[in-house]
């Protein structure tokens, strides 16, 4: 995650120790946050209809699919940076942006917090597989209860 965020020119790398301690907070962080919302998925708001979507609901998958239509170009063009910052540090920020406007509006809807878990898998995985493949694993109990089969 550091080397992606480093640099991805010509342009000397921009390598700093400090930061590579505060991306494996975050990766550590981000785990810990997806194992207590699947711990806790039975009693989250679980809207699959999208029909039933509230505002915040329809912007929060707007922005992950923004996210991924971004992430794709910027993986496309080797620029891993850009992936960083659209794909794991948009992504953040749209989901928590989403954890404050529903506060207040019956809590996030945990259909969409497993798309946002399995979509920032999928788009990190070239740059940190093993932490991916870690929450993977953590998800695929979910899709089993739902009936889906991913390997």
């Amino acid at each position: 995650m550091t080397l992606a965020n480093a640099g991805d020119t010509l342009e000397d790398a921009n390598f700093v120790y400090d930061m590579a301690n505060s991306d494996l907070l975050r990766l550590y962080n981000e785990v810990a946050w997806i194992e207590n919302v699947l711990s806790n998925r039975k009693v989250m708001r679980n809207v699959s209809d999208r029909s039933q979507y509230n505002t915040y609901d329809v912007l929060f998958e707007s922005k992950i699919n923004r996210a991924i239509k971004l992430s794709d170009a910027a993986y496309s063009d080797m620029l891993y940076r850009e992936v960083m910052k659209e794909g794991y540090y948009g992504l953040q920020s749209a989901r928590d942006e989403y954890r404050e406007y529903t506060a207040d509006s019956g809590g996030m809807n945990f259909d969409l917090l497993k798309r946002f878990i399995e979509v920032q898998a999928l788009l990190l995985a070239p740059v940190c597989p093993h932490t991916c493949e870690y929450i993977w694993q953590l998800l695929q109990p979910v899709f089993k209860e739902d009936g889906i089969s991913k390997p």
